[in-house]
């Protein structure tokens, strides 16, 4: 199966854990964005896919359900930030 390149910009405290601004991940194709976020766990021991995350797809909100189910393209862009507001 071949791979996609997918962008990964990382804001707040997710951005200290993983270190970097933005990350370029290359991932199969059909990978969900679940599947990405692991991806960038592998690659960021200090991340946590499985953290209360908020997560845009190209400015698109994405529920955790959506993140599991949601297929991955070419040049995807994801915004991958702690939720802001939260008590």
């Amino acid at each position: 199966m071949s791979r996609i390149e997918v962008t990964v910009r990382c804001y707040g405290a997710v951005r200290e854990r993983v270190g970097e601004r933005s990350v370029t991940l290359s991932v199969r194709e059909g990978a969900s964005v679940a599947d990405a976020l692991a991806a960038l766990a592998e690659r960021s021991p200090g991340f946590d896919p499985d953290d209360d995350l908020f997560v845009l797809r190209d400015g698109e909100h994405l529920s955790v359900e959506e993140r599991r189910t949601s297929e991955l393209v070419e040049a995807t862009t994801l915004s991958v930030s702690d939720p802001v507001g939260r008590e």
